[in-house]
């Protein structure tokens, strides 16, 4: 099976477990064993989807040439990835400590920048969502460090200093992230509401007009919401 099949296959099972999770989290009536076991199948799947994509991308590294198609395929595929991760965050809510320790092991043992900055990313999630904010900036400045070109850590600055309502930061930080990967509809979305809070409507509203135009010519990719 091709690696995008293969893909799409995962993110099929993926998505399946994801309404299991939401299901299961939503009744109380379910034991706390089943809960964790639906959040380890989700990493599982995550971890695997990582390992297609980059078997797709593994080209490029060896400065292999894609075709216009492959290359539209490929980024499509990290694109899809990225997104999940950002609406999905991550589903060790109920093993705060585990989750922190296995992703600073990471950082520890790998030699790979990229891999480095993906934990960094992942520990930064995991304080922001706690709302706290201090390490969570911490860590998503050392992805910005250990991967400059990764829009990621600069979108979730960006989304940081927006929740902390320092509006100027988070400016900056998504127009970086836009700079990065500029078809990213969420930077450009997020930008615009940033532009709203600092009074420039005019702004705001071509920011958020410039979002739903990427974000509707993109191939379509059914994704769990936030």
């Amino acid at each position: 099976m091709k690696g995008q099949e293969r893909f799409r296959v995962e993110l099929g099972r993926l998505q399946d477990y994801c309404q299991e999770a939401i299901q299961i989290f939503g009744d109380e009536e379910d034991s706390i064993n089943k809960i964790q076991e639906v959040c380890s199948n989700l990493r599982s799947f995550m971890g695997r989807l990582f390992a297609i994509a980059e078997e797709l991308n593994e080209k490029s590294r060896k400065g292999v040439t894609y075709s216009e198609g492959e290359a539209s395929e490929s980024n499509t595929l990290f694109d899809c990835i990225k997104s999940f991760r950002r609406r999905n965050v991550y589903y060790d809510l109920l093993n705060f400590e585990e989750a922190v320790y296995e992703l600073r092991r990471v950082v520890d043992e790998s030699t790979d920048p990229h891999v480095i900055a993906s934990a960094y990313n992942g520990l930064g999630h995991i304080y922001a969502i706690r709302k706290m904010y201090a390490p969570a900036i911490y860590y998503f400045n050392k992805v910005v460090e250990f991967y400059p070109g990764n829009s990621d850590g600069y979108f979730n600055l960006g989304a940081v200093y927006f929740n902390l309502g320092f509006y100027d930061e988070a400016r900056y930080y998504f127009q970086q992230a836009i700079y990065h990967h500029t078809d990213d509809w969420e930077a450009y979305f997020h930008l615009g509401r940033t532009f709203e809070k600092l009074g420039e409507l005019d702004t705001a509203v071509y920011y958020i007009q410039k979002a739903r135009e990427i974000k509707y010519s993109q191939p379509a990719v059914v994704m769990v919401t936030r």
